[in-house]
């Protein structure tokens, strides 16, 4: 999948979900911001209910995340199983996509992660990452990201 860097380039990176097509998808429904990691044992609690605070007073609507996956058979002693944390908010919403990847990439910073920020089709069953942004990665770029979406 191809995702907009911090630095201004498009860049080939691994999908965060398996269900992926390397083409633009038309049918997008929703975005979803999440936390890029799996180790979140310790700041799964404090991030949900910062999101899900933020959220009711801004009066955002979107669905709050927090869902840790089995482990699979392919996964080693010291892997950890994948973890969705962050949030799933309808393309409607986009009119507010810069105030919340602020507060988004606020929280990253207070944490010492990054988000990744993609997009899923529900008429395809498909998603694709488009950026990631944070402590690492710098700040996101709203801009950018609209003009893909759009």
């Amino acid at each position: 999948s191809w995702w907009f860097s911090p630095c201004g380039a498009w860049t080939l990176s691994a999908p965060h979900n398996k269900n992926v097509s390397s083409q633009k998808l038309m049918n997008i429904s929703d975005l979803y911001i999440y936390v890029d990691g799996s180790d979140l044992y310790k700041v799964s609690e404090s991030v949900e209910l910062s999101i899900s605070e933020w959220l009711k007073l801004n009066n955002i609507k979107a669905k709050v995340v927090n869902f840790q996956y089995e482990r699979t058979p392919d996964l080693s002693a010291e892997d950890y199983a994948d973890w969705d944390l962050g949030l799933n908010i309808s393309i409607d919403e986009i009119d507010r996509l810069s105030e919340l990847l602020e507060f988004a990439y606020d929280l990253a910073l207070k944490h010492n992660f990054d988000f990744v920020i993609g997009y899923y089709s529900e008429a395809d069953g498909l998603s694709e990452d488009i950026s990631y942004f944070g402590a690492e990665s710098g700040k996101p770029n709203s801009e950018k990201l609209a003009e893909y979406l759009d």
